[in-house]
């Protein structure tokens, strides 16, 4: 429910819940503590009218158990992003089994004695004190982040090229894996393409012209880099070094498909392109014979 106040003309400013320590003082309006018990209790007891105009004998109790004098240990609470993670993973998390360890563990020196369960709560507060301290002194000591909306464009640059090459580099330790990431990434590029071609190609002659400097650029030293290279190289490759070569390029990429199944798959694509269209001849008029045999006279220049 909402904490500002409710007009005719929609919500309106804030109530007190949303003022500070600091705010409450100055305008001695006391903890919010009293007003969010006052809020509980109000809100048991709508419930409850509700329920008894309903017929239904259930009730609910704003109070703890302690207060209600009840012996037993409370429902442990996970929070909303362990409980959806839980959920969408269909599976267990550390962290809402560290919650249910430690409620079972109340749990039983709840049932042994009453002394030993408040050794046990705070035992429990104390490792997660230590806990909270522990990893609050680890984010200090990292660097501090710069918000990506405060990064320039070269800077946003950078990080992506960071973490590509990060997860390249896990890739190349699973070939397999690696070539159903460059045939998935091959798919969604030529359906995107299929999709609106027209558009594509728009964007492209759009982002060149717009970048021409640096395109170019790129391209002068691609061509020197390959033109240096090609200088480097020996003339003449012997066929041990070939073979070599050959062997270091199949342990670095995914096994390749067979002869036969290269055979199967142009077969496949052969059948389901269409034929291609045979390109239209210009019929000319024909010449005779005493046409042909005149000869062409060229003009001298002036």
């Amino acid at each position: 429910m909402t904490t500002r106040e409710v007009t005719p003309d929609g919500l309106g400013p804030r109530t007190t819940l949303e003022r500070g320590g600091r705010e409450r003082r100055r305008a001695a309006l006391g903890s919010t503590l009293e007003e969010y018990l006052m809020l509980r209790e109000r809100w048991a007891e709508i419930t409850n009218e509700a329920l008894r105009r309903a017929g239904v004998s259930a009730r609910v109790d704003h109070r703890s158990l302690d207060r209600q004098g009840i012996d037993r240990e409370p429902v442990p609470t996970i929070p909303e992003k362990v409980f959806y993670a839980e959920r969408k993973t269909q599976g267990r998390s550390a962290a809402g089994d560290a919650i249910r360890a430690r409620h079972r563990e109340r749990a039983e020196a709840r049932r042994t004695s009453g002394g030993e369960r408040s050794r046990v709560l705070e035992r429990q507060k104390g490792q997660l004190r230590e806990r909270a301290i522990q990893g609050f002194r680890e984010r200090e000591a990292q660097p501090k982040r710069v918000r990506w909306g405060a990064l320039t464009r070269a800077e946003r640059n950078e990080h992506r090229r960071a973490r590509y090459q990060v997860r390249r580099a896990l890739e190349k330790q699973d070939p397999i894996r690696e070539a159903q990431r460059r045939e998935s990434a091959r798919l969604r590029e030529q359906a995107r393409r299929q999709a609106n071609p027209e558009a594509v190609r728009e964007a492209h002659r759009r982002w060149r012209k717009a970048h021409a400097d640096e395109v170019n650029r790129n391209q002068r030293e691609y061509r020197h880099a390959r033109r240096l290279g090609e200088l480097s190289q020996p003339s003449a490759v012997t066929a041990a070094q070939s073979a070599r070569n050959w062997k270091t390029y199949r342990n670095r990429h995914a096994p390749g498909p067979t002869a036969e199944e290269s055979a199967r798959g142009w077969l496949k694509r052969r059948e389901t392109q269409a034929p291609p269209v045979p390109p239209r001849r210009l019929h000319r008029a024909p010449h005779s014979r005493r046409s042909s045999e005149v000869p062409i006279r060229l003009r001298p220049p002036a």
